[in-house]
């Protein structure tokens, strides 16, 4: 594994347990209020008979127990619960870990509560807001987490694609720099046009428009000058000069295997047109390996010429 694709994991291990613990707010407040709807319900149900009975430390003969406490201790246990979640999550999901120690924690605290001095209503009444305080929070919070998965998933799904994406751009190799083409015109003066080139084992060949006017004094009067272009204004690599005839290429059977080689995808509209060179000139600057000799001519023959 490259360390660009390590650093890329890391990140997103990292952001990930960012965005698990954020999401802590959002089931905790979902959380509490589901245990209020709860354990409100399941107190208001206790006065429709005997009233819910608790032992505090304030009160250790028994009180009834009543709406504000009812709030708070339920607004606190759910609190706690994920203050702890929130404290487990600072790098790593630990859900599955939190959830197990609240319910054992829930259950754990619901049974002394069958030890105390009230009567059998209130000992279910307490011990079902407990359990409902415990899965509530548990609940809520999975909810949250599960919806944050979600979205990390999408987001690392996104995050691969663009990935292949770049990668796969950037293994594509760089498409052929332009060339300068030079014809002449019907009136005997020079005119100069891009292009791009596509070079076969025994050929040059150029895709034009075919109402470009360069296409009809190219066809017109054959003689073409084609000079590569620069790789930087200090014409510190290479250049070529060619110099020659040109013919439309009319054969069927050259013209899709051309295209298979083209940087781009030639229009069905493009003419196809045969450079055949009969002068090269080549010249290095630096250490560019030049080949031996440098300047030579051609004799293109009928066949050749015949495309």
């Amino acid at each position: 594994m490259s360390g660009a694709d390590m650093t890329e994991n890391a990140i997103i291990d990292r952001g990930s347990a960012i965005r698990m613990r954020r999401c802590v707010p959002v089931g905790t407040f979902w959380g509490a209020v589901a245990a209020l709807v709860v354990n409100i319900t399941i107190w208001f149900v206790g006065l429709a008979g005997e009233p819910i009975r608790v032992v505090t430390g304030w009160a250790p003969d028994g009180d009834d127990l009543t709406f504000v406490e009812v709030v708070a201790t339920t607004v606190v246990a759910v609190g706690l619960g994920s203050a702890l979640l929130a404290r487990m999550q600072r790098r790593f999901d630990r859900f599955p870990t939190w959830a197990i120690l609240v319910a054992s924690v829930t259950v754990a605290s619901a049974l002394p509560l069958w030890s105390l001095d009230i009567d059998t209503g209130s000992k279910v009444a307490l011990s079902c807001m407990h359990l409902a305080t415990g899965v509530c929070a548990i609940a809520a919070q999975s909810a949250a987490s599960v919806r944050q998965l979600e979205r990390r998933r999408d987001g690392v799904v996104d995050l691969l694609c663009e990935r292949a994406r770049t990668r796969a751009v950037r293994s594509q190799p760089a498409p052929p720099a332009p060339a300068y083409l030079a014809i002449i015109r019907r009136g005997g003066s020079p005119r100069v046009h891009p292009l791009t080139s596509i070079i076969t084992d025994d050929s040059i060949f150029v895709f034009m428009e075919p109402t470009s006017p360069k296409l009809a004094d190219l066809v017109a009067r054959r003689r073409f000058a084609l000079h590569t272009r620069g790789d930087d204004i200090a014409g510190t690599t290479d250049e070529a000069l060619l110099t020659g005839s040109a013919k439309r290429a009319t054969d069927p059977a050259i013209r899709p295997r051309v295209a298979d080689l083209a940087p781009y995808y030639p229009a069905d509209r493009y003419e196809l047109v045969k450079l055949v060179p009969t002068g090269v000139k080549v010249r290095g600057y630096g250490d560019i390996t030049l080949p031996s000799p440098v300047s030579w001519k051609l004799i293109a023959d009928e066949r050749t010429m015949q495309c």
